[in-house]
């Protein structure tokens, strides 16, 4: 069973660098930092790094570095995402609570063709189609859906459910 989170990442060179904090945040906007990184200081060549989230949060979590220089100053890196599932629940929908827009994003990634259901609070099901395979995150078709709360279901070929999570349309 997966319990952390490894972050890589590597500089392409170095000029008077200091360290790294890791940032993490639940919804992309709140971050904290979760640890420290030394960095190599002065280097020509690219450097690899890493550190292990040993308690990362339930669902997504987004990540970011702050680059501290010996002087002080700083900058922050792009946000990366990874979504953290340790019950083997293997998908989730992002937004959710939604409104006109979402995605099905899954923690792994099937190699052959799954079919989406969802079905609302009743279990009458509304939509059926293909997802393509190798992908990890598909596009969910709620622009026609009515406000309420429903269930998205990813099948194999074979009638083995590969992930269920619950949604709600504003």
């Amino acid at each position: 069973q997966i319990t952390t989170v490894d972050l890589l990442w590597t500089t392409s060179s170095e000029q008077n660098s200091s360290h790294f904090l890791v940032e993490r945040s639940a919804d992309g906007r709140d971050f904290e930092v979760i640890g420290s990184v030394d960095a190599m200081g002065d280097r020509s060549i690219p450097t690899d790094y890493q550190f292990t989230d040993e308690n990362p949060i339930r669902g997504m979590n987004y990540y970011r570095l702050r680059m501290f220089d010996l002087d002080g100053t700083s900058g922050y890196s792009n946000v990366v995402t990874a979504l953290f599932e340790p019950d083997e629940v293997r998908i989730m929908v992002v937004p959710n609570p939604t409104r006109d827009r979402a995605d099905i994003v899954m923690s792994s990634i099937y190699e052959d063709n799954l079919i989406v259901r969802i079905t609302d609070g009743s279990g009458r099901l509304i939509s059926t189609y293909l997802a393509p395979s190798g992908a990890q995150r598909i596009e969910l078709p709620i622009e026609k859906l009515e406000a309420g709360s429903y269930t998205v279901q990813l099948v194999t070929q074979q009638g083995a459910t590969f992930g269920r999570t619950r949604f709600v349309k504003q």
